[in-house]
């Protein structure tokens, strides 16, 4: 069999990413389903014969099945310890000072009444716990499940890294109540975790570099918890959130310029491939061991192997290779979107530029003259695209959105994302090694490459629309569905196959878009995003007409206009600023500079009166404080008491909850709701109110602190911490939930 590392790790890869995205039964389903097909090939001799589709059935019953053994037998009722309070004897797997920004650090348990070997998630930063890699930690803690992302899917980013659990001191004096010992001696892993850390202090103790440092930390050694919100929103409108991260294409950029550099100073081939190697791992080593720097790793040591032994090592099979190396011993390594996205981008130009290589700029080689100068530039806009056009699904189920102007922004920004990393990494190095003049060097070369890089990526995010939303079910199934059938009908029919499956898919796609316009005419729908600090943003829509609401400080501004800036609406019918004071007034402008504004909703007499009359409103200015404001025929505002907003749709009542608000200064009427949206912490008195669910808008970090405020089992409680959440009601007091990444 051709090519046999490809077949079985593209096939466990694959069957474990879809895996990932299902339920557990349906995971189980599959299982099943690829044991009946493979006993069946096994009876019927043609199929026997095709040695390439039995190996790919075998290795998708052995992911299925790994995945869903794994998930039944140790997430599952692992979760069942979910606020239970526990004592535990645990290690420290990284300092708390540098924790990774979604999970704070990994813990490992040696003793207590979880099992042994539990890896968890402890924000001990948060909590004022100093601790260094190895270090004991002892104390009673709260135990909090996994906050899984839609019906019970399989998908979730902290798995990918092994953690099960999340864990908070169960004493809000950590401090005190936790103790932390130091261990007789280190592993080895505790000196490249130090390096790790001094090369992330390397890069900070720079001068002349605040604005660019987060970012050039991010890129070169995985340190991401720094970069700001607003950078990590515009590089994600822009599809090159990848990097922001360790790519694998940066670490197979590392591997090739050490490879030179050795080579040009004479090194012989065998001893450079073998320092070459080592270099890899160090550096993969000092990424943490991220699954896309692994995989670039694994390819990248395949390659020097080859260079060692005077064999060209095939691509494909180095591909294969690296993903069953990281899926084995971890199939949840496919909820980590980082690998998704770098395996996708690697197997396209693997798999998709050599023809469309061929057929561009080998044609215009080909002719001489004027079109072989086009044929360099032509061909790196085929890599390009090669490498974007397999991440486009990747991104749609995760993210929601699609990139527009994907293809350009990675042309112009991978290339000087490039200098960026070598030159970060370069002087850090160089700084380590106490070479002050050659380290200054390196760094200025990589503060100039990163401010050009943000340049571009300012420059393309000022367009008016740089990503749309694509957040339907039927896009999401109906597209990929599609476009399979429109290849199995080449495959089967030829031309012909083509044109016909073709035309029946734009009728399907058409059909769904319209049954999805009937069945959603008069529904509301309320999407509470994602902003940080103690705020709200949350965007209000129907049948083509758009509102946007902000609550709670400047964060909230950022995530309005990010949202209307990734979408297509070219201006909304109002802005509802309920509280200018609180520091939303001052983020405004950005909302009004990503779309046109009908009407402003807001109260009068703030003291930022000036910048919100300073607003482009095309029609007039509404103030609360006037009384309730009216608008959609059955909508109303009302600003209650104490800075809470009430909207009202019909007969469903929406009640914003501003930052340390009390609710028991609503009357028993404002505190019946159908749906609660609380901007950081729950207000005080919260169990006063009566509602069908809540919402919270909080960072992840603070999200325990956050869920310990509102009662536990009165009501479900949604989070905006990771995704945003989305609400449809019909205005007769219901409220149906449905929540995308």
């Amino acid at each position: 069999m051709e090519r046999p590392l490809a077949v079985l790790g593209f096939s466990f890869f694959l069957a474990l990413t879809l895996g990932s995205l299902l339920t557990l039964n349906l995971t189980l389903a599959l299982a099943a389903l690829c044991l009946l097909a493979f006993a069946v090939g096994l009876c019927l001799r043609p199929l026997r014969d095709n040695k390439r589709l039995m190996a790919a059935l075998l290795a998708a019953l052995a992911a299925f099945s790994v995945l869903g053994v794994k998930e039944a037998l140790m997430f599952r009722p692992l979760q069942q310890w979910d606020g239970k309070t526990v004592h535990l004897k645990l290690q420290a797997l990284n300092y708390s000072t540098d924790p990774d920004d979604r999970i704070g650090i990994g813990v490992k348990v040696l003793e207590g009444d979880l099992p042994a070997g539990t890896k968890l998630a402890l924000n001990a930063a948060a909590w004022g716990i100093d601790c260094e890699p190895y270090d004991i930690l002892e104390g009673d803690f709260v135990v909090e499940a996994l906050r899984e992302d839609g019906e019970e899917r399989i998908f979730h980013y902290s798995k990918s890294l092994g953690i099960l659990l999340n864990i908070v001191p169960a004493d809000y004096d950590a401090e005190e109540s936790i103790d932390v010992t130091a261990p007789q001696s280190r592993p080895f892993m505790a000196s490249i975790l130090a390096l790790r850390r001094a090369a992330r202090l390397e890069i900070y103790s720079q001068p002349g570099m605040e604005d660019e440092r987060d970012v050039m930390a991010g890129m070169a050694f995985g340190f991401k918890s720094g970069i700001s919100t607003e950078t990590t929103r515009m590089f994600r409108a822009l599809g090159v959130s990848h990097l922001l991260a360790v790519s694998g294409l940066h670490t197979a950029l590392l591997a090739q310029a050490m490879l030179a550099l050795l080579r040009f100073l004479k090194t012989p081939r065998k001893t450079a491939s073998l320092l070459t190697a080592g270099f890899v791992l160090l550096f993969v080593a000092l990424t943490g061991f991220t699954p896309s720097a692994v995989r670039a790793g694994v390819m990248s040591m395949v390659m020097l192997l080859g260079l060692l032994f005077g064999r060209e090592p095939d691509s494909l099979n180095s591909l294969g290779l690296a993903l069953l190396v990281i899926a084995l011993p971890n199939p949840y390594a496919a909820c980590d979107v980082g690998l998704l996205l770098s395996a996708a981008a690697t197997f396209g130009i693997l798999v998709l530029h050599p023809p469309m290589k061929r057929a561009t700029a080998d044609r215009l080689k080909e002719k001489g003259g004027a079109y072989a100068l086009l044929a360099r530039p032509v061909n790196a806009v085929m890599v390009t695209l090669a490498a974007t056009l397999p991440t486009l699904p990747v991104i749609l189920v995760t993210f929601g959105t699609i990139s527009l102007i994907s293809p350009l922004a990675n042309l112009l920004m991978v290339p000087v994302s490039s200098v960026v990393t070598v030159a970060t990494c370069l002087g850090a190095f160089l700084g380590l090694a106490d070479v002050p003049f050659l380290t200054e060097g390196a760094f200025w070369v990589g503060r100039m490459a990163c401010r050009l890089l943000l340049g571009i990526g300012r420059a393309l995010f000022s367009l008016p629309v740089v990503s749309v939303e694509a957040e339907r079910l039927f896009l999401l199934i109906g597209i990929p569905a599609a476009l399979g059938l429109v290849f199995l009908g080449y495959r089967l029919l030829g031309k012909r196959g083509l044109r016909f499956t073709a035309l029946w898919s734009v009728i399907a796609l058409l059909g769904g878009v319209i049954a999805n316009g009937v069945f959603m005419h008069g529904v509301t729908t309320l999407t509470v995003l994602p902003s940080y600090g103690s705020s709200t943003a949350a965007l209000l829509e129907r049948d083509g007409r758009i509102g946007v609401i902000v609550m709670g400080g400047e964060e909230a501004g950022w995530a309005a206009a990010y949202a209307l800036r990734s979408g297509a609406a070219s201006c909304v019918d109002f802005l509802l600023i309920a509280n200018p004071d609180d520091g939303s007034a001052f983020t405004s402008p950005l909302i009004a500079g990503s779309t046109g504004i009908e009407t402003l909703i807001t109260v009068s007499g703030s003291k930022y009166r000036h910048t919100l009359e300073a607003l482009p409103v095309r029609g007039e200015t509404l103030y609360l404080d006037a009384g309730a404001v009216a608008f959609w025929n059955d909508c109303r505002a009302e600003r209650l008491e104490d800075g809470f907003l009430r909207l009202t749709i019909g007969e469903t009542r929406f009640l914003f909850c501003p930052p340390g608000g009390d609710a028991s200064q609503l009357t028993p009427s404002q505190r019946q709701t159908n749906l609660a949206l609380f901007s950081g912490a729950a207000p005080r008195n919260v169990s006063s109110l009566t509602t069908q669910a809540g919402v919270l808008s909080v960072e992840e970090e603070m999200l325990p602190f956050a869920e310990k405020g509102v009662p536990r089992g009165i009501y479900p409680v949604e989070n905006t911490a990771e995704e945003k959440v989305v609400a449809y009601t019909r205005g007769a007091g219901d409220v149906m939930f449905a929540r995308f990444g």
